[in-house]
């Protein structure tokens, strides 16, 4: 907040609606809802709270974790089916999966398929000698000499004539959730962008059972770390 141009009642009552819609905020309806003057001061201040949703590496995942990737964006002309990723993202998701339903999430936009890639996702976000549940890819086959447990499952592989049956329900779940919520939100993102969404939905995600806490987190997680500027962001917009 500090040199911000917006009053402290501005930027406490956009904190107080992005905690309070339990689905987000887009950034046309909190410039509506605030009576901000431009589009892009609304933006702007949504992408200043989002860069606190990150979540910290000191707390990886464990136990039983399904991992997949899956593609997000519009499909357009020339666009191939399967993994090819076309004008689509790659997004790369991790969750626990517990007795009482779904643990703890973890989203990463990535680049590719290769091993360096998904390998390193899984390296850096979950715990040593947890027990993953994947397909097939052969990004995942190293994983064990690196100190994972690791259930392949393969859901085209069954009886001939046999019903579909969906393998990894939980990750592929929030996959669902996660498209569902970025199509319906915000009508879709840039991919320049799409890490941040990410990680709100992530935050949201591992904080569903305590809503009403969300506005405090934020609060204190923006106080604890580096301004997010608009500097910053032309940069990553630069990049893509």
């Amino acid at each position: 907040m500090h040199r911000s141009k917006l009053s402290l009642k501005i930027w406490f009552w956009a904190i107080f609606l992005v905690g309070r819609h339990k689905k987000g905020i887009s950034a046309l309806q909190l410039q509506s809802d605030l009576g901000i003057g431009s589009y892009r001061t609304a933006w702007l201040l949504l992408h200043k709270i989002r860069a606190c949703f990150d979540e910290s590496g000191d707390y990886p995942l464990k136990g039983e974790v399904e991992v997949d990737e899956t593609l997000v964006g519009a499909h357009m002309k020339g666009d191939a089916p399967g993994k090819d990723p076309g004008h689509k993202a790659i997004v790369v998701g991790a969750v626990e999966v517990r007795s009482g339903g779904m643990g703890d999430l973890r989203l990463q936009q990535v680049g590719d398929y290769k091993g360096v890639t998904l390998g390193g996702f899984v390296r850096t976000r979950v715990e040593a000698g947890s027990h993953l549940v994947t397909d097939g890819w052969r990004a995942y086959q190293h994983l064990e000499e690196q100190g994972y447990e690791r259930t392949q499952v393969v859901s085209s592989d069954q009886p001939k004539g046999a019903q579909h049956k969906l393998g990894m329900k939980a990750i592929h779940t929030v996959f669902g959730n996660l498209k569902t919520w970025l199509v319906g939100r915000y009508h879709g993102v840039s991919h320049k962008y799409l890490q941040a969404y990410l990680a709100e939905f992530t935050y949201r995600f591992n904080r569903r059972r305590d809503p009403p806490h969300l506005f405090g987190w934020v609060v204190r997680r923006l106080m604890a770390r580096p301004a997010a500027t608009l500097a910053g962001l032309k940069a990553v917009e630069a990049s893509a």
